[in-house]
């Protein structure tokens, strides 16, 4: 088998970007897998959220129907009578059947750092109990010291 990295896959003009979709009448759907809706695209739209350099080459969206959590890809077609292609390469085929949200979690070859020590808390005073110092705020130890010094 050949090694797929270094093909390159070559794209019409027309579909490269929304602006040359735009310019060029590209017809443009999105279908949902889950519940196979087509839906019209409206490029004008992604044109104002995105920018006219955007590509829907290999992009997905979430389905607009009612109840549907399907994600729809997008279809294009140049013009009336010819049928609609999908926008989807064969890099992004395998990105999405090999993504990384389905991978395992790889181990981590890093320890993490170490926590800073907590601050030494003072001694307690002579005649002091430890436990009760420890627990004890400023306003309470000033208490227990009065009360050692009797």
């Amino acid at each position: 088998m050949g090694n797929f990295k270094r093909v390159v896959e070559l794209w019409p003009v027309h579909v490269q970007t929304v602006g040359q979709m735009q310019e060029h009448k590209t017809a443009i759907a999105a279908v949902c897998e889950t519940c196979r809706t087509w839906m019209k695209v409206d490029l004008e739209a992604i044109i104002q959220l995105r920018g006219r350099s955007y590509s829907l080459i290999d992009q997905r969206g979430r389905c607009r129907v009612w109840q549907c959590t399907g994600k729809a890809y997008f279809m294009w077609s140049p013009g009336k009578g010819v049928p609609f292609r999908p926008l989807v390469s064969e890099r992004g085929a395998r990105a999405r059947m090999f993504s990384v949200a389905d991978r395992p979690p790889e181990p981590d070859d890093d320890p993490p750092p170490p926590r800073p020590p907590r601050p030494s808390r003072p001694a307690p005073p002579p005649g002091v109990d430890a436990e009760a110092w420890e627990r004890a705020d400023e306003r309470e130890r000033r208490r227990l010291v009065r009360l050692a010094r009797g």
